[in-house]
């Protein structure tokens, strides 16, 4: 299960740009960075703690926040993984997704998705 939560240093990262949402987990600093779990999913009232969202919540947060989108492509013959950084605009109100950044050839999905949210958080937010 530990594989749907983004790493301690994207929720350090995130925590530190104002990521505050409920999550099912959050952050042991005591026991190297443990995923201690809570259900229901726990809201983070202690400053100290850094919770520990899920791949899909910072991509919802990223849309709702801030208009950027992250979507992944699987390369079936070479085995890579992309990930693509969009941004919504609204040239003559007319709103559309543009593509701002490619993030290329990770061996799995969540270090291209890892790759993507600290680029998103270190250029974009």
């Amino acid at each position: 299960m530990k594989q749907l939560f983004v790493p301690f240093d994207i929720g350090i990262s995130l925590k530190r740009k104002g990521f505050n949402e409920k999550c099912f987990g959050y952050f042991n600093e005591d026991e190297n960075f443990e995923i201690i779990f809570s259900f229901p999913p726990y809201e983070l009232k202690i400053p100290e703690l850094c919770m520990a969202p899920t791949y899909q919540q910072v991509i919802d947060w990223f849309e709702k926040n801030y208009k950027i989108k992250i979507t992944l492509e699987h390369q079936p013959m070479t085995g890579m993984w992309f990930s693509y950084i969009w941004r919504y605009i609204e040239p003559n109100n007319i709103g559309k997704w543009e593509r701002m950044n490619i993030v290329c050839s990770f061996q799995n999905k969540n270090d291209a998705l890892n790759e993507s949210f600290k680029n998103v958080l270190k250029n974009y937010i």
